[in-house]
This record gives C-alpha cells, structure tokens and sequence, in this order.
C-alpha cells in the first residue's frame, strides 16, 4: 500500500529528475539507466523513509507526548523532531 510519504518522496524524486537532473539531455538510454543506478538521491529517499517510519513508531509508543499535550491532542509528528518530548513505555 502506497503511503502519503510514498506519494511525497515519488514526486519529489520525479520532479528532480525530469526538471533538475541535467543528464538525460546529455546521454541515451543506456548511459543514462547507468547514471541513475549510481544517483545518490535513492539512498536519501530511503533515509528519509526511514527516518519517518522511525519517527512514526516513536510516536505510536509514546505515552506522555508533551507535543501532543501542547496540540490539544493531535500529533503534529515532526515538528519537534519526533522524540524530543516523548517519555516511550518503560
């Protein structure tokens, strides 16, 4: 199932390499798959889905979030990089 951050990273990445990237005006097809496989930006889109489902089990954990506190309730995730107010279960 495709999440929200699924949707976020792909057209990120799309918008990277149809608008940024300038090698696909420089080389052809086969140049230009071997040039992607060693693009740095999958390795950083798999850190920051990482680094979000991290930040999502935090807060799933979490039994006394200050920052839900401060929001009324509702999780803002992120905001306060995830775990600076959060007491997880012992």
């Amino acid at each position: 199932m495709e999440t929200r951050m699924d949707r976020i990273t792909t057209r990120m990445m799309e918008h990277i390499c149809d608008n940024l990237c300038k090698y696909p005006d420089q080389l052809s097809g086969e140049e230009l798959e071997e040039k992607c496989t060693g693009c740095k930006m999958g390795k950083y889109v798999c850190d920051i889905l990482n680094h979000h489902n991290k930040c999502k089990e935090i807060c799933e954990e979490c039994t006394d979030c200050r920052w839900q506190q401060l929001n009324g309730g509702t999780c803002k995730g992120g905001k306060a990089r995830c775990g600076q107010f959060v007491r997880e279960r012992a």
